[in-house]
């Protein structure tokens, strides 16, 4: 079959969850024997087309200085390039996810289109499409149209579909994210000087990493010797370096904006615990990644997130927004070393047997066939 798929930004040039998946997912399908392609948007001093890791890639619409942040403007010029796009070619399956959504089905025609979500917005400033009140309409708008079927990423996100948006379940088909096992367990272990926390992610306001700060701050009191890793970019870092300051935490926190992957990954396996405070959640990959590495995680108890770490067996879930109750599960990581090992272990199996990309690219293949 020949695919396409819409996203609003690719490999390498901005390195999120929704990237990733799409990458192994379309590397698998293109062994398969599908004829893929994938339609982006445009950034500096970057061809039309390139190749990533074997596949191939077109840019088009608007150029995006500092992804992920967009314009209304940039909407526009995309949702008309897409349009453009669909006119001059033609597939047999559009896959489409973030602001492809709308153009892609009204212009693909009698083109089937499958719609990727991979979470929903939780409040007004927390928007998935990432263009405040624009977003609050276009979310409700975009989720409600009769799309061949929509693919989400876990249980969670299915139960918001059906009970928020009033989508149908037999519209909506989970095929989870998951991990390379085998790639992540090669890669080198970059060895640190100190007990250390990481968090991996956007620097957006649905993270809570200034809740990760606040929380550091106590553990930094009882144990100075501890340091924490903040590996990703986005626009809350400005203030979130500010609050590292307010904090007095400069010696005890460092930045890492667009770490390569390998450093990232490497830093992590020699970590005592990943914490992710986030409030919003398809599914949180890079928990799934630190429980392949064996390292416990430390999240916020939200629906998709218990998908992926299970409560006191491969990690610690906390009250969300509880900066106090965050603080005190790093204290208990940082106190019982060999207790949070155990964890990791444990995360280590039930990651290991329970998410596989051949499996989802395999679940992926037969929902695309039956929509012949």
């Amino acid at each position: 079959m020949k695919i396409c798929f819409f996203i609003d930004f690719f490999l390498p040039h901005y390195y999120g969850g929704g990237q990733v998946r799409l990458c192994e997912l379309a590397k698998r399908l293109q062994k398969k024997g599908h004829e893929i392609t994938i339609v982006t948007m445009r950034h500096p001093n970057v061809s039309e087309q390139e190749t990533v890791e074997g596949l191939n890639i077109q840019h088009i619409g608007p150029v995006i200085q500092h992804p992920p942040t967009r314009t209304i403007k940039d909407l526009f010029v995309f949702f008309f390039a897409v349009r453009t796009w669909l006119k001059q070619h033609r597939y047999d399956v559009v896959c489409a996810e973030g602001m492809s959504l709308f153009p892609c089905y009204f212009f693909a025609g009698s083109t089937p289109v499958v719609a990727t979500v991979h979470d929903v917005s939780t409040e007004a400033k927390d928007q998935w499409f990432g263009l405040g009140t624009i977003s609050r309409l276009g979310e409700k708008v975009a989720l409600k149209l009769p799309y061949a079927r929509i693919i989400t990423v876990s249980n969670a996100v299915k139960q918001e579909l059906i009970s928020r948006y009033h989508v149908s379940q037999q519209r909506i088909a989970v095929i989870p994210n998951a991990v390379d096992a085998k790639k992540l367990q090669t890669v080198r272990a970059l060895p640190l000087q100190k007990k250390t926390l990481v968090f991996i992610g956007r620097f957006i306001p649905h993270k809570h990493v200034d809740d990760l700060l606040q929380a550091f701050a106590k553990v930094h009191k009882i144990n100075r010797s501890v340091q924490l890793l903040l590996f990703g970019s986005g626009p809350e870092e400005e203030n979130l370096r500010r609050l590292t300051k307010e904090l007095l935490l400069e010696k005890g926190v460092q930045f890492y904006i667009n770490a390569p992957t390998k450093e990232v990954m490497g830093r992590l396996k020699c970590s005592a615990a990943l914490v992710l405070p986030s409030t919003r959640e398809g599914f949180g990959i890079t928990l799934a990644e630190a429980g392949v590495l064996g390292i416990p995680v430390i999240a916020y108890d939200i629906p998709a997130v218990r998908e992926v770490v299970l409560n006191n067996k491969t990690g610690i879930l906390v009250p969300v927004r509880d900066v106090e109750e965050l603080a005190n599960a790093v204290l208990f990581m940082l106190k019982y070393p060999k207790k949070a090992q155990l964890l990791g272990r444990a995360a280590q199996s039930y990651i290991c047997s329970s998410f596989n990309w051949d499996v989802s690219a395999q679940l992926f293949d037969e929902l695309l066939k039956n929509l012949e």
